[in-house]
């Protein structure tokens, strides 16, 4: 079984202030023969080298993404750290980060698979992927490769990392202290786990009154809308008042219904010059689209039904959630108020760590009985360990 500990620092600390908090709470825990950590932070930690001074003193690897806000059992905070750590006799915990993407995708996913995965002497059952956020190159163009290279089999949990900057210069991915821009980090866990999984997305009865079909796209760019240019497609159907205008979408989902029956959610992240609109992950030129539009009161409604159940069927087990930070854009009065209705709602019947994603990558079952790991938005996910 994981035994699994949570902890945090805030911003108030200096980097040698942040160590000893840390260092103090991991002497006082008792670690079994496996062990790893999981980081997440704002993105000041790496900046101003607080996570690469906290790992460098860790006495086993870690793991882990920048964030906006994050919580444990403990506290909600907007600018801080959390430490959680993973530890078993009967589970082992293995890391790795791949090459830069710059370097190819096809050759950066390969060889994390080869370092990580395909090394290990026995499958693992699960992996828990830190993806790159990228605003041209959506998170599921590696997804899709580490599916294919693991063929279908092996359940997917996890994040990309996320900044408050609104051109995404400090979404972070985390490796033993380092930090990254453009290369996905993975955390493979075997041996005697059977992780389970939560996850909710938009509520049908959040749907505007508006539609169309998907009639040019590439990759994560969405071009055209009925021959329309995406951007100016919203804009005539007063979705957005003008170009350039897009980071007023705060609340706004893209929902694509594909003839095969599959449905996309995405969410926008920036115009180009020709009216085009990058998503958060691909959208094949193909399919009718729709929007959805949440607000505040749905956000910690359907947050604080999702904890419980997980709270309940945890048992007092440890568990890692991811929620959409188009979840926390909404919250403009309270900006802590779904990371908090979520630990109020837990409360001290699980060890748990939540941070927000840049999105959430979740396993789905498929027909076939085979895994895949899919790219969502707009959701709020929980694995439990």
């Amino acid at each position: 079984m994981i035994h699994v500990y949570t902890t945090y620092v805030n911003d108030t600390l200096s980097p040698a202030e942040a160590i000893d908090e840390i260092n103090y709470f991991v002497r006082a825990q008792p670690l079994y023969a496996n062990t790893v950590g999981i980081i997440h932070c704002h993105a000041d930690f790496v900046d101003d080298e607080h996570v690469q001074a906290i790992c460098d003193v860790l006495p086993f690897e870690t793991v882990g993404c920048s964030t906006t806000s994050l919580a444990n059992d403990e506290v909600s905070l907007q600018y801080g750290l959390t430490l959680t750590i993973l530890t078993s006799d009967d589970v082992q915990f293995h890391t790795g980060v791949s090459p830069s993407s710059a370097e190819g995708l096809d050759f950066a996913m390969g060889t994390l698979h080869n370092n990580v995965i395909a090394s290990l002497p026995e499958r693992p059952k699960l992996i828990i992927p830190f993806i790159p956020f990228l605003v041209t190159t959506g998170g599921d163009e590696f997804i899709s490769r580490l599916n294919a290279l693991t063929d279908y089999s092996i359940p997917f949990f996890g994040t990309l990392p996320i900044s408050a900057e609104t051109d995404y210069s400090r979404c972070y991915t985390i490796h033993n202290g380092r930090a990254y821009i453009d290369s996905a980090v993975l955390l493979a866990v075997s041996g005697n786990v059977t992780p389970r999984f939560i996850t909710t997305v938009v509520a049908s009865e959040e749907y505007l009154e508006v539609n169309g079909a998907v009639t040019a796209a590439e990759k994560n760019l969405l071009i055209s809308i009925d021959n329309i240019p995406a951007e100016d497609f919203l804009v005539n159907n007063g979705l957005v008042f003008a170009r350039g205008m897009l980071s007023t979408l705060s609340n706004l989902e893209l929902i694509i219904d594909l003839p095969t029956g599959e449905r996309l959610i995405r969410n926008c992240i920036a115009g180009n010059d020709s009216g085009g609109i990058y998503l958060t992950g691909h959208i094949p030129a193909l399919g009718s689209i729709h929007f959805a539009k949440i607000n505040a009161e749905f956000v910690v409604r359907t947050s604080r039904e999702i904890a419980e159940a997980a709270a309940n069927a945890a048992n007092g087990g440890g568990m890692l959630m991811y929620s959409c930070t188009a979840r926390n854009w909404i919250l403009t009065e309270n900006p802590l108020e779904e990371l908090d209705a979520i630990r109020t709602t837990v409360g001290a019947r699980s060890p748990f760590s939540c941070s927000y994603s840049g999105g959430e990558i979740y396993p789905q079952q498929l027909p076939n009985g085979n895994i895949a790991a899919t790219l969502q938005n707009s959701s709020f996910i929980i694995c439990l360990l």
